[in-house]
Formats: C-alpha cells, sequence, structure tokens
C-alpha cells in the first residue's frame, strides 16, 4: 500500500477531496441564493445587501489567509489533497492536528511521520469520518426540537435563565478554544503570541466603545473585519519588536 504520505497524496484522494470541495461550494451557493431571495422578499433593498456582501468579504480575508500557513505546514505530515481539503472545510490546523494526533494513538500508529504505514490514512480519516458524521446526524436529527425548546423558553417567564445559560455556554466554548491555543505559548514563554492576545481584546474593546459612543455606521458595518486586519498587524509588530 506504501506510506502515510503516498496514499495521502494518491489520484484518488485528490478526486474525492475535488468532490467535497465542490460539494461546499454548492451549498454555499445554494445559501446565497436562498438569502439573496429573502433579502427582496422582506424589503432589503440593494444598498444594504451588497454592504452587507462587502462587509462579509472583508471579514473572510483575514481567516483565509491565515490558512495558507497553516496548510504548508500540515500539507507535509497529512498529504497536499487532504489538508487542502479539511482546512477549506473546517478552516482549523490546530483542530484537524490534534484530531489526528489523537485517531493515530488510537490506532496504535503513534506520530506522523514518513515511515508512516499508508493503513494509517485509512485509520484516520475513517476516524474523523465517523467523529463529523455523528455531529452532523445529531444536528440533523435534534436540532430543530432543540432549537424550537430554547426559542420558546426564551419568550416565556424563564427567559433571562436562559439567556444567562446560551450566553454562558459560548463564552465557555470560547474560553475554551482560547486557553487551548495560549497555554502552549504561555508555558513556552511565547510572548508575541500573549501580547497579541492582549492587544486583540484591547483593540475590540476599543472599536466597541468609539461604535457605542460615536454610532459610526461604516466601523458598526466593518468592526470585525477591523479588529481582525489591525490584531494581524499587532502580531507583526510584536514579533518586529521581540525578535
Amino acid at each position: 500500500m506504501g506510506t502515510f504520505l503516498e496514499v495521502a497524496n494518491s489520484g484518488l484522494v485528490y478526486i474525492v477531496a475535488m468532490a467535497g470541495i465542490l460539494l461546499v461550494i454548492g451549498v454555499l451557493i445554494a445559501f446565497l441564493i436562498v438569502a439573496l431571495r429573502q433579502a427582496k422578499a422582506i424589503g432589503m433593498d440593494n444598498k444594504k445587501i451588497w454592504t452587507t456582501v462587502r462587509a462579509t468579504i472583508l471579514v473572510s480575508l483575514g481567516p483565509s489567509l491565515s490558512i495558507l500557513v497553516p496548510f504548508l505546514a500540515m500539507m507535509m505530515l497529512l498529504g497536499v489533497p487532504w489538508s487542502w481539503y479539511r482546512l477549506s472545510v473546517v478552516g482549523s490546523a490546530g483542530q484537524e492536528m490534534a484530531l489526528a494526533t489523537m485517531v493515530m494513538n488510537i490506532g496504535g500508529f503513534g506520530s506522523l511521520g514518513t515511515e508512516t504505514a499508508g493503513e494509517a490514512f485509512c485509520f484516520y480519516t475513517v476516524g474523523i469520518g465517523i467523529i463529523y458524521c455523528t455531529g452532523m446526524l445529531a444536528n440533523i436529527l435534534l436540532n430543530k426540537a432543540y432549537s424550537s425548546g430554547i426559542q420558546k423558553s426564551s419568550r416565556g417567564k424563564h427567559s433571562g435563565l436562559i439567556s444567562a445559560i446560551t450566553g454562558s455556554l459560548f463564552i465557555g466554548m470560547m474560553g475554551y478554544l482560547a486557553s487551548y491555543l495560549m497555554v502552549p505559548y504561555v508555558q513556552s514563554a511565547t510572548w508575541v503570541a500573549i501580547l497579541t492576545f492582549i492587544t486583540g481584546l484591547v483593540i475590540s474593546l476599543a472599536v466597541d466603545i468609539i461604535n457605542g459612543k460615536y454610532k459610526i455606521k461604516w466601523l458598526r458595518d466593518y468592526s470585525f473585519a477591523i479588529c481582525l486586519i489591525l490584531n494581524m498587524c499587532s502580531a507583526i509588530v510584536w514579533n518586529v519588536i521581540l525578535n
């Protein structure tokens, strides 16, 4: 069968990856068409629609560019088509590498390397498929009942409690993701990452305060994109200063 990378870079994997990406693009186009039709149906004018489209494109640019560097690192371990496919769909190199390590250890293949057996790639893709398909199936089967229950409860006498619970869940999730990314940097004393994280918080708070005080329309529309770009620039500045 060959090594892990030989299988991962085979023609069949390229075909499967391309099919998956085309499927995702098709779904996105379908959502865009439905959204534009719904916007027209509720009387939204073209100016507001295209303002939303421009803001969305700007917000997408930062994360898209930040995926390129992890892609170059991932393809040396997981192969070109699979890295391309996974980052196009998931967009998180850290999450993908953590899952890869977990699945490899469960299968007894150890860490990824040039001598890893080709069977490991098959085990890895099946494992990843089961993990994500389980979540998708649970969402398909349970999401409607869960969402309806939350909406109904949020309009009742326990609306404050429901808001507190859902808000706490979201904050907890974001806190976990932030700590998951920050702890390794803190342990290795990577001050560039730590200071960039703190700078990002300050920038977000400043933009929110300015927006709330002066009600600047363009700042409200593009605040997320502005915070992303400024924080990326701060990472470059801190890296130059400290290195």
